[in-house]
C-alpha cells in the first residue's frame, strides 16, 4: 500500500468514526428528552390570596370585640336553667364571641376565668375561692361570630370561702326559690348578670 493510500484510510477512519459518535450523542440525547418532561413547558404555579389568615397573621383580639355570657344548669347536655330543681347537679359555663370580622387570638385559660354568684349586694360563691393549683394558660383563635363553649364546672350550691374553699364543707346556699345572678370574667372581659332561682 503507497503512502498515499494510506492518508486516505486513515481519514476515512477518522471521518467514519465522528459519524458514529456524532450518531451516539444524537441518540442519547433523544433518550434523555423522551425520559423527562420538559420543564419549559409546565405551566407557572400562581399564588392566589384566600380569605383565610396563616397563623403568623392572626393577632390578639383588639379590646371591645370579644364578649362572653355566664350559664347555670345541666352540665351534661350543657342545658341553661333558670329555675334549678332540687336534687339535681348543677354546673357553671360560659359562651364566648368573637364579634369582630377577623380571627384573633385570645385567652381562654381557667386561671384567668372566675364564676361569681351573687344575690343582691351578698357574694354566696367566687371561684377566685377555689383550688386553682391546677389553672393552666390556654390561648385559643376565635374566628368571627362562632359561639364558642367552655367545659362546665359544678357548683355544690354552698358558699365560698378562703377556709374551705369551694368544697362542700361550706355552709349551704339558701334554696327555695332564692334569687341569684351569675357572672363570669375571662381575661379580664366581663359577662352581664344572669338571674336563677335555687330550689
Amino acid at each position: 500500500m503507497s503512502q498515499v493510500d494510506a492518508n486516505v484510510y486513515k481519514k476515512r477512519r477518522l471521518v467514519a468514526l465522528v459519524v458514529l459518535v456524532a450518531i451516539a450523542a444524537l441518540v442519547f440525547a433523544g433518550t434523555q428528552l423522551l425520559a423527562a418532561p420538559n420543564d419549559a413547558q409546565e405551566p407557572e404555579t400562581i399564588a392566589t390570596p384566600t380569605s383565610e389568615a396563616t397563623a403568623e397573621e392572626i393577632t390578639n383580639c383588639q379590646p371591645g370585640v370579644v364578649e362572653v355570657e355566664a350559664f347555670i344548669g345541666r352540665g351534661e347536655t350543657l342545658e341553661p336553667l333558670v329555675n334549678l330543681p332540687e336534687g339535681e347537679p348543677v354546673f357553671v359555663w360560659y359562651e364566648i364571641t368573637n364579634t369582630g370580622l377577623v380571627d384573633c387570638i385570645f385567652d381562654v385559660g381557667t386561671y384567668a376565668t372566675f364564676f361569681t354568684i351573687t344575690s343582691g349586694e351578698q357574694v354566696f360563691y367566687s371561684s377566685r375561692d377555689c383550688d386553682r393549683e391546677g389553672d393552666s394558660r390556654f390561648s385559643k383563635v376565635l374566628k368571627p361570630n362562632i359561639v364558642e363553649k367552655s367545659e362546665p364546672g359544678e357548683w355544690l350550691k354552698v358558699y365560698s370561702s378562703s377556709e374551705f374553699q369551694c368544697s362542700d364543707n361550706n355552709r349551704p346556699a339558701p334554696r327555695g326559690g332564692a334569687q341569684y345572678e351569675i357572672k363570669v370574667e375571662v381575661s379580664g372581659v366581663v359577662s352581664d348578670k344572669k338571674l336563677f332561682y335555687l330550689f
